[in-house]
């Protein structure tokens, strides 16, 4: 199974990319910006621009106003999409099929206080359980025109023990109370197109034969 640790930065050549290419590259992005849409719109205590942030709790300090970390700590292959046919381009072109991605996010509330991060954990769960489908003018970007309608939200059920490995990978960090989400499918397009010969003319000849 393949199995894609996030990392914190990237490094290298720098490469000119297609629009295609540049597309592809969003989608983790515009998930990220729908999720926070969402919240926003539903969570008063998260209204402001930057009270949803996508770094790790290792990253977090106390804050003055509430704020949430929206941490994809794992990216898992689809178990379930893997046998998808080669996409046509055109006549003569195949493509190989998408890559479907599961995104595993850990939601972790921070404030001043702990009854106000209660109240933010439970209109997260409440929002998460009432939209836990996402489709339409709720998906950001470029996710609608990219087969991403719809995208599902579901819990991952993370024992103590699971949540104590997790957080440990956090230095001088304590415990906090936090939930974890499954974001899919997400869909990579692949870069691979390959050259195909169809059957374009098809002859049939009778020929009379003597007995």
């Amino acid at each position: 199974m393949l199995k894609i640790f996030v990392s914190w930065c990237l490094g290298g050549e720098i490469i000119h990319l297609n629009e295609e290419q540049q597309l592809a590259l969003t989608v983790i992005r515009d998930i990220n910006d729908t999720l926070k849409a969402l919240l926003q719109s539903h969570i008063p205590e998260l209204a402001g621009e930057e009270a949803i942030v996508f770094d790790s709790p290792g990253d977090m300090e106390q804050p003055v106003t509430p704020k949430l970390s929206v941490f994809l700590y794992l990216i898992t292959e689809n178990p379930y999409l893997r046998n998808e046919e080669p996409l046509a381009v055109g006549l003569d072109k195949m493509r190989r099929p998408p890559l479907y991605l599961d995104l595993q996010y850990l939601f972790t509330p921070y404030a001043q206080n702990k009854e106000t991060e209660m109240i933010v954990m439970e209109s997260l769960i409440r929002t998460l359980y009432d939209y836990a489908i996402l489709s339409g003018g709720q998906l950001q970007g470029n996710l609608s025109g990219s087969g991403h309608d719809p995208l599902k939200i579901t819990p991952k059920t993370l024992g103590l023990d699971e949540l104590n490995k997790l957080w440990s990978v956090f230095p001088n960090k304590a415990f906090k109370l936090s939930v974890a989400y499954q974001v899919t499918p997400v869909i990579i397009q692949s870069d691979i197109v390959a050259d195909i010969t169809r059957v374009v003319e098809k002859k049939t000849v009778y020929q009379r034969m003597d007995i």
